[in-house]
C-alpha cells in the first residue's frame, strides 16, 4: 500500500490525505495522528504491532505519559463502529499490541463489465451476497450489544446556565418552567432560581449555608436543600430558611407533596411534609461501604421508590422498593459507577446515568423491564443526573480527569505517569519497585489491571473484558498480581500471571465489601482480610490459602501491609468498628494470635518504607489527603505533604525507597447544566 493512497477497509473507504473515512453518505474526520495509527496497522494487516512501535513511528518516539496509542485505538473503534469485546476491525493482543483483523483492499473502481467467477456466479452477485451476509452479521451484532445502541431520536442540546463556576443539581417545579440549582464558585456554593423562558437568574440561598441537592415541593413554593448535615427548608417568598429534618440529606418529594423521603445514617427514611412522622423504611436495608448516595425517588403514583445501591465501592445496581409489599428488587444489575435513577413523568421508564460504556452517560430502561436499557445520550463529556421535564431532559455535564501521579516527598516535583478520562485507582509497587500496577475503568464498562513503570512506558493492560478486576497487589516474587474479580453475580479473589496472563482463583467467594482488603503474605501461604458488615468491621481473619482453613484474630484490623519476614504487618485498628479511619498499629502473628503496638493515633492505608524503618500512612482531609510518616523505633510521626484532590474511594498510596509517593489525582470538570430536547 502506497503511503497516502486511499484503501478499502470492509465497507469503509479510508482517505489518508483527507483524514477521512467514508461509508455510503457517512463521512468521519479523524485527527491526523489517529489516521496515522490506522494507516500503520493497515500496512501490516493481521500482524501484531507493538505500542512502542506505533509511538516510535507516529509520535517520533517521544515519551508519552498518557498512553496516546490506547486513546487513538479507542477513537478508531468509535469511528468505525467497532467493539473491543467482539472486534471486527482492531483486536487488542494483551501485553503485545494491536492488529488489524478487517480485510484491507484497494479502492474499488467502477466498471461496466460483468466478470464471471469459476463457479459461474457473476462476481457482482458474489459481492452482493458477501455484503448481504456482512449486513446480517452487523445486524446480529447490534442486537447482541443492545446495551450500546444509542437512541435514534434527533437531539437539540442547549446550555441552560452561563454563570461563572460550576452549576449542577437542578430541581424543577411541576410545569418544568422553573428550576432551582446549585452554583459553586471559589467563595462557596449558592442556590439559584432559573426561569427557563427568559433565562432570568435569581440567587435565593447564599454561600453561608453551603446548599446542595435542592428539592422543589410539587404545587408549592417550598425548596428543601442539604446544609451542614441537615435538611433545610426555604420559601421562595423570601422567608428565612430553617432546619426541617436534622441529621439527614438528599430529600425527595412524593408527587402529592404531602410526604418525602431522605437519607440518614446509610438508611432511607420517610416523613410528612412538615418533617414529622419520621420512620425508617425497613424494607430497604443498610448499605455496605457506600461511596455514592442512594438518592431515592418516588414513582409518579407514589407507590414505589427507585434508588441506587452501591455494592462494590462506588459501583452498584438500580433498585426498586414497593410500599405495598415492603419488598425490594433489583431492576438493573448494572454493577457500574452509576446513580441518580428517576422515573419518567408518565412512569413508563427509569432514567439514570452509568459508566458501562467507559465514562458517564445517560441511559433509560422500561419500567416493565422488558429488554435491555438503551443509551440515551453519550458525548465526549461525563453526563450525569438526568432530570426529565415535559418534552425534555436536563442533565449535568462535566469532563473529569484522573491522573496517576508520582510526587517527590522532599521537593514536591510531580510526574504524571498516566492520565485517563475513566476512573483510575489503587497504585501498588512491585517488591523491587521497577514496576507498578493499578486498576482503571476501560472501554466497554469493565475495570482492569494495568502495569507500567517510571520510564514513561505506556501502561500494559494485564486483564481484559467487562468484569471488574480491582485492588491489585503484587506477589513477593513479582510473578503474580492478586486482585478481586467481580461479575454481576460472582465475587472471587484471583491472581493473574504477569508474563503469561494466566489466571488462578485464590478465594472462591470474596466480596470486597465483606472480605475486605485481602492481603497475601510474602510466602504466598496465608491471607489476611477484614470481615465487614455494612460499615462495621467485625473481625480480622487469617486464611491458609491451600486448605481454606480460617481463624479469627479477635481484632478489628484493616488495610494490612506485610513486612518482608511474613510474620508482622502494619494495619489500621478500628477500635469501635467504624470504617475506615483508626489507629496505625504494628502487629505480629504468633500461634494463631496477634499482638499489636500503637504507632500513630489516626490514619489509614499504612505502607512500609523499603528498609522497614518507617511506616507511611494517610489522613483524609476533605478531598485531599495528608501523607504522614512514623518512625517504627521512636514512634515519632510527622506530616510530609498534602496531596489532592483525590477521590473518596481511592486514597491509596505507595511510596518508593527514594521518597516518591504514588497516588491518584482526581480533576473534576466544571459542571454545566444542559437541556436535551427530542425533536
Amino acid at each position: 500500500m502506497i503511503e497516502g493512497e486511499s484503501f478499502q477497509l470492509r465497507e469503509w473507504l479510508v482517505e489518508p490525505d483527507l483524514n477521512q473515512i467514508k461509508r455510503d453518505s457517512q463521512v468521519v474526520t479523524l485527527e491526523p495522528q489517529t489516521m496515522a495509527v490506522l494507516v500503520m496497522l493497515a500496512g501490516q494487516p493481521g500482524k501484531v504491532v507493538p505500542g512502542e512501535a506505533i509511538i516510535e513511528q507516529v509520535w517520533g518516539g517521544r515519551p508519552m505519559g498518557d498512553n496516546p496509542v490506547y486513546k487513538a485505538i479507542t477513537k478508531l473503534r468509535h469511528a468505525l463502529g467497532d467493539d473491543a469485546r467482539a472486534p471486527q476491525y482492531i483486536e487488542t493482543i494483551s501485553k503485545k499490541g494491536y492488529r488489524l483483523i478487517a480485510p484491507v483492499g484497494q479502492e474499488a473502481t467502477p466498471t461496466a463489465d460483468v466478470v464471471v467467477a469459476s463457479d459461474g456466479v457473476p462476481l457482482r452477485r458474489q459481492k452482493r451476497l458477501v455484503y448481504s451476509v456482512a449486513i446480517l452479521a452487523v445486524a446480529a451484532l447490534l442486537l447482541w450489544f443492545t446495551w450500546l445502541r444509542p437512541a435514534p431520536d434527533a437531539l437539540t442540546l442547549t446550555k441552560l446556565v452561563h454563570l461563572p463556576g460550576a452549576s449542577y443539581a437542578p430541581s424543577f417545579d411541576p410545569s418544568g418552567g422553573r428550576a432551582v440549582f446549585v452554583n459553586e464558585r471559589t467563595e462557596g456554593s449558592a442556590l439559584w432560581l432559573l426561569e427557563l423562558s427568559s433565562s432570568a437568574l435569581t440567587q435565593i440561598i447564599d454561600a453561608r449555608y453551603a446548599p446542595d441537592r435542592p428539592a422543589w415541593r410539587p404545587n408549592a413554593e417550598t425548596i428543601l436543600f442539604n446544609s451542614h448535615g441537615d435538611i433545610w427548608s426555604v420559601d421562595l417568598s423570601g422567608a428565612e430558611p430553617f432546619v426541617l429534618i436534622e441529621n439527614a440529606s438528599n430529600a425527595a418529594w412524593a408527587t402529592s407533596g404531602e410526604s418525602l423521603v431522605f437519607e440518614r445514617d446509610h438508611e432511607v427514611w420517610q416523613a410528612r411534609s412538615d418533617g414529622l412522622g419520621q420512620r425508617r423504611i425497613s424494607g430497604i436495608g443498610g448499605r455496605q461501604q457506600m461511596f455514592a448516595p442512594r438518592e431515592p425517588r418516588f414513582s409518579p403514583d407514589g407507590k414505589q421508590l427507585v434508588y441506587f445501591d452501591a455494592t462494590q465501592g462506588p459501583m452498584g445496581h438500580i433498585m426498586l422498593y414497593d410500599f405495598d409489599s415492603g419488598e425490594t428488587r433489583m431492576i438493573l444489575q448494572d454493577a457500574q459507577i452509576a446513580g441518580a435513577p428517576v422515573f419518567s413523568p408518565d412512569g413508563s421508564s427509569i432514567l439514570f446515568h452509568s459508566s458501562v460504556s467507559g465514562h458517564a452517560a445517560l441511559w433509560e430502561v422500561a419500567y416493565n423491564f422488558n429488554g435491555k436499557p438503551r443509551l440515551l445520550l453519550q458525548g465526549t463529556s461525563d453526563d450525569r443526573a438526568p432530570v426529565p421535564i415535559p418534552g425534555a431532559v436536563v442533565y449535568t455535564s462535566s469532563r473529569d480527569t484522573f491522573q496517576l501521579v508520582s510526587t517527590d516527598i522532599n521537593s514536591g516535583k510531580e510526574t504524571v505517569l498516566y492520565e485517563s478520562r475513566m476512573a483510575v485507582a489503587a497504585p501498588a509497587l512491585s517488591s523491587d519497585e521497577a514496576e507498578l500496577a493499578f486498576f482503571a475503568l476501560t472501554e466497554g464498562g469493565g475495570a482492569n489491571i494495568f502495569v507500567t513503570n517510571f520510564a514513561g512506558q505506556p501502561p500494559q493492560q494485564l486483564t481484559t473484558g467487562t468484569d471488574r478486576h480491582v485492588m491489585p497487589k503484587w506477589s513477593q516474587d513479582k510473578e503474580w498480581i492478586y486482585h478481586y474479580r467481580t461479575t454481576n453475580d460472582t465475587y472471587t479473589y484471583e491472581r493473574v500471571h504477569v508474563t503469561s496472563g494466566v489466571t488462578e482463583r485464590v478465594f472462591d467467594t470474596a466480596d470486597f465489601n465483606r472480605q475486605h482488603d485481602i492481603t497475601v503474605d510474602p510466602t504466598g501461604r496465608f491471607a489476611l482480610f477484614a470481615l465487614m458488615e455494612r460499615d462495621k468491621l467485625l473481625d480480622t481473619y487469617v486464611r491458609e490459602i491451600d486448605s481454606g482453613m480460617e481463624f479469627a484474630l479477635g481484632e478489628r484490623l484493616s488495610w494490612p501491609d506485610w513486612a518482608a519476614d511474613g510474620a508482622s504487618f502494619v494495619a489500621t485498628e478500628l477500635s469501635a468498628g467504624e470504617f475506615p479511619v483508626g489507629s496505625i498499629v504494628l502487629c505480629r502473628l504468633e500461634d494463631n494470635s496477634v499482638t499489636c503496638d500503637l504507632l500513630a493515633q489516626r490514619g489509614q492505608h499504612p505502607v512500609w518504607s523499603g528498609d522497614e524503618d518507617v511506616v507511611y500512612f494517610v489522613e483524609p482531609v476533605g478531598s485531599d489527603i495528608k501523607l504522614w510518616s512514623v518512625d517504627v523505633a521512636t514512634k515519632q510521626s510527622q506530616v510530609l505533604r498534602t496531596l489532592g484532590p483525590t477521590i473518596e474511594f481511592g486514597p491509596f498510596v505507595d511510596v518508593t525507597r527514594d521518597g516518591k509517593v504514588l497516588w491518584v489525582r482526581y480533576i473534576a470538570g466544571q459542571s454545566e447544566l444542559w437541556l436535551w430536547r427530542r425533536d
